[in-house]
This record gives structure tokens, sequence and C-alpha cells, in this order.
């Protein structure tokens, strides 16, 4: 009864990269680069909380396949998004962040799970869609 009664804060949707930058806002800010994966369900529901894969530097960081759909798989993830910081407050992608993007959505085909974007996020809510931007990247 307690469970029925309890108010669960819902989860929220990932629909857009628009909707990624209020849950990536305390991240985007960060002095060095961190990726994330952010696990969905079918309906684009965030599962749990983001997932820090990698830290790095000022000016990169490593987010190599096996470790970004690890968390996603134990989570039981259909769909996911990938989101780093750019420290500079440039949301710009690096030629490296367009080769991660094509790798992670090569892979994730193989494990049946959908890389929605990749979105880079910076302080002020400026972003970058992999997605929109570079469509032929997930293709």
């Amino acid at each position: 009864r307690r469970l029925l009664r309890a108010k669960v804060p819902p989860r929220p949707n990932i629909k857009a990269p628009e909707d990624v930058v209020p849950v990536m806002a305390e991240f985007a800010g960060l002095d060095h680069e961190r990726f994330y994966c952010l696990p969905m369900d079918s309906r684009g529901g965030l599962i749990g909380q983001p997932v820090a894969i990698s830290m790095g530097d000022v000016d990169g960081t490593d987010a190599g396949p096996r470790a970004f759909y690890r968390h996603a798989l134990r989570l039981g993830a259909v769909k996911a998004v990938a989101v780093h910081n750019h420290p500079s407050g440039d949301p710009g992608p690096s030629p490296a962040d367009k080769i991660v993007t094509r790798k992670l959505a090569q892979s994730g085909r193989l494990v049946e799970i959908t890389l929605e974007d990749h979105v880079i996020v910076a302080a002020g809510g400026v972003h970058y869609s992999m997605r929109r931007n570079c469509p032929d990247l997930f293709g």
C-alpha cells in the first residue's frame, strides 16, 4: 500500500536535444570533460540518473562503446543518448566527437540499443545535437 501511495517522480522524457539540457544542467559547466549515458525506455523515459562513463581533461575524454553500452544494457535500456560537456563554453563538435558518435551508433545497432543522439552541452544551456546537425553519423 505504501508503494502505491508513494509519489514517484515522473521520468524525464527525452524527445529532443532541448530535453537533455535541463537533465544535464548541473554537469554542463564542469571544468573537465565528462561523458554520460542517458539510458531510456522505449518511450524515451530516462531510466534512473545519467550514468558517468568517463572523466577527461579540459579538452577531451575517452568514451568507448563497451563502457557506454554496459550501463545501458544493465539498466534494460532500449535507447540511449550520449552526452558530454565542453568546458570551453563552445558546444561545437571536434573531429574526435564525430568519430565517437559514429562508433556508438554502429555499436548500438549490434546490441539493439538505438543511439538517439549525442548532445554536447556547455554552461548557460547552449548545446549541439549531432543527430540534428550531422545525421550521416547515425546511418
